[in-house]
């Protein structure tokens, strides 16, 4: 019988089941997914730029006009992402421990399966390869096919969309050095193009906006209200990623020693990132046109550069999306290939690279059924989860 842990006995009875699964048979070095460098180690500066990556995607560009229909302050507004970073940075810390003690690939999947039991690690990776990973991937790879399209019409978003997902993939299937390589170059330029666009609309703006930054008359209630608990929601969904690194523990060299400091660093960056360009969004358009608004980042742009040149920033904010699309596919497929090495019934999911093809059939399928499998009772929820099948099978295998 499982001996239950109480709070006292929490802080000594912890490191011993952390020692414990370390030593266990599920602990074990995962082998590279490339199959170009099996020896090849990511170095610690991809493995950051997965994580900025994951997180810099569309809910920073999106979330502003939501939050805007309730609270108005500009203080309270920059509140909520500080708050949200600071949330962020706790999870980072927390799984900074677990990513030191147990330094294998698959994330939440392998802390679960670790800790508790691989039934509640295979559940969490199955949904968190299919669903967790898969639809961001189509929905980022999808906004940026929509940019496109609308600048290009005789170009499908679909296609675009799926296009990107593949020439990815296929990058990423050949080596250490070329996917990491190009997942670095990817988001330094996403950092560039932030800096750039918000350097650019605050000395090129017009009309800067009265919007005060500094704490007024009843900013105190606002900041302990409902509406900025709800607004934490959307908050909270734009720092969602600060974990990718755990995703990639096993390939990333001196993963003890490098990875507190990659999830901590990125999830930090990442904050001022966010507080800038909320900054640059309140300073440089009226609130009343924000109001609402998915697209604040299109609408702050046209505020600040004319119509032209909003139409330039609004393809270049979607070259930002690239690199997210590019970073969860680095991310996902680790999931199915620790899966696949800890289960006979997936074992081809462990073979290199397979369960990079096999994830991105996922993506590309939600994108070209445009999310149709995940609403309606058709055979794509039947196809994405017929490997759920196996569950028993696959939990009674050792």
């Amino acid at each position: 019988m499982r001996k239950e842990i109480g709070p006292c006995d929490a802080k000594t009875e912890l490191p011993k089941l952390l020692r414990r699964a370390e030593s266990s048979k599920h602990h074990r070095e995962t082998p590279p997914l490339s199959t170009a460098t099996h020896s090849g180690k990511f170095k610690p500066s991809v493995a950051a730029a997965i994580v900025i990556a994951n997180m810099i995607g569309t809910g920073v560009f999106t979330s502003l006009g939501f939050q805007l229909l309730e609270i108005q302050s500009g203080f309270v507004l920059l509140m909520l992402w500080v708050v949200g970073g600071v949330s962020a940075l706790c999870g980072a810390l927390c799984y900074a421990e677990l990513g030191a003690a147990l330094p294998r690939s698959g994330g939440e999947y392998n802390f679960l399966s670790q800790i508790y039991h691989p039934m509640a690690g295979f559940i969490s990776g199955w949904v968190s390869a299919t669903a967790g990973f898969a639809a961001p991937t189509a929905l980022a790879a999808l906004t940026f096919g929509s940019y496109f399209s609308s600048v290009f019409p005789s170009l499908s978003a679909l296609w675009l969309a799926s296009g990107l997902v593949v020439l990815l993939t296929a990058i990423h299937c050949t080596s250490h050095a070329s996917s990491g390589g190009v997942q670095s170059a990817l988001t330094a330029l996403k950092l560039m193009l932030i800096v750039g666009f918000s350097a650019l609309a605050l000395t090129m703006v017009e009309t800067p906006q009265p919007i005060v930054f500094s704490p007024v008359a009843g900013d105190g209630a606002l900041l302990l209200g409902g509406s900025f608990a709800v607004s934490l929601i959307f908050v909270n969904y734009a720092y969602s990623g600060w974990n990718a690194a755990t995703y990639i523990s096993s390939e990333l060299a001196q993963p003890r020693r490098h990875l507190p400091i990659i999830l901590i660093t990125s999830t930090v960056l990442v904050a001022l990132c966010y507080l800038l360009l909320n900054y640059v969004f309140l300073f440089t358009a009226p609130v009343d046109a924000l109001v609402g608004r998915v697209e604040v980042g299109y609408v702050a742009a046209q505020y600040a550069f004319g119509a032209t040149g909003a139409s330039i920033m609004g393809v270049l904010l979607s070259l930002l999306l690239i690199s997210t699309v590019s970073a969860m596919i680095v991310a996902g497929p680790r999931v199915l290939h620790a899966i696949g090495q800890d289960f006979s019934a997936f074992k081809e999911l462990g073979v290199a690279n397979a369960a990079m093809y096999c994830y991105a059939f996922f993506p590309v399928d939600i994108v070209l059924r445009k999310y149709s499998y995940l609403f309606r009772g058709d055979h794509g929820l039947e196809h994405v989860f017929r490997g759920a099948g196996h569950i028993r099978t696959a939990l009674d295998t050792p």
